[in-house]
């Protein structure tokens, strides 16, 4: 018997099944990487306050020990921009001017840059409260933290579409301390008793958004202002959940730091 050879018809896709079938695909990838993009937002924000409250704890053992809180780090024009400096007066953020398109910096004007310095009572210029400034391992040593934190006087954010991270010194964590009115404020003689920590966290709504923490309480003290991460000195005061959304930074974006993602 001849055996016969069964020949199936072919058939392509047609133009209209390729573009349902594109749109598809396009549809689950973006909605994919909408949902990866949030969840890794997500992730950084918890890691960050978990840093927040490790650090809370180590501040807390350390006053155990010291019975005062630290000062924040000094500054260093070579590796901490943003450190406490005497003879300088605490802004309202640790900022600098340039801008941001997406996750990274595309300018930074390094002659604008702002770092910490004294906290004064509320619109006052003379009477000293606090010190503003970040707060990496040298305020804190590693035997007061149950794990390492991002050190501000590392190389940290890009600048442009280039892979090279750049060292501006800007760290996570803003820490600023108080204690009772002085007149020196240098770094070796004032011993905090109260303390106030600020992180910047990413937010759906407002793009970037301040928390801040510590036990500092401002009707504990005459004048005080109402955190220690500002400057005291009239409207430069930083609170809890202050908000920016924008891509252009400058000495008045009023978030602990401008930048949010690195």
């Amino acid at each position: 018997m001849e055996q016969k050879n069964i020949v199936f018809p072919t058939r392509g896709f047609t133009l209209v099944e390729l573009l349902v079938v594109i749109t598809i695909l396009a549809i689950i990838s973006i909605t994919a990487y909408t949902s990866f993009s949030g969840s890794t937002d997500k992730a950084k924000n918890a890691t960050k306050l978990n840093h927040i409250g490790n650090i809370e704890t180590g501040l807390n053992t350390f006053f155990v020990d010291k019975n005062y809180y630290p000062m924040p780090s000094i500054y260093n024009a070579d590796t901490n921009v943003w450190g406490f400096d005497s003879a300088t007066s605490a802004t309202i953020a640790n900022t600098f001017t340039g801008t941001k398109s997406g996750d990274a910096i595309v300018t930074v004007l390094t002659g604008s840059i702002v770092g910490g310095g004294i906290v004064y009572e509320s619109g006052s210029a003379v009477n000293k409260v606090g010190a503003k400034g970040t707060m990496d391992s040298d305020v804190l040593p590693k035997q007061y933290l149950s794990q390492e934190l991002s050190d501000p006087s590392v190389k940290d954010i890009k600048v442009g579409n280039t892979e090279t991270l750049k060292d501006y010194g800007i760290g996570e964590y803003v820490y600023g301390v108080y204690a009772k009115n002085n007149t020196l404020w240098d770094s070796t003689s004032k011993k905090g008793s109260a303390y106030n920590l600020a992180v910047v966290v990413s937010d759906d709504q407002k793009g970037i958004i301040t928390k801040i923490s510590g036990n500092f309480d401002k009707s504990t003290c005459i004048n005080c202002p109402d955190t220690l991460i500002g400057s005291g000195t009239t409207n430069n005061n930083l609170k809890d959940g202050e908000s920016y959304n924008g891509s252009t930074f400058d000495a008045n974006t009023r978030v602990a730091y401008p930048i949010s993602g690195f």
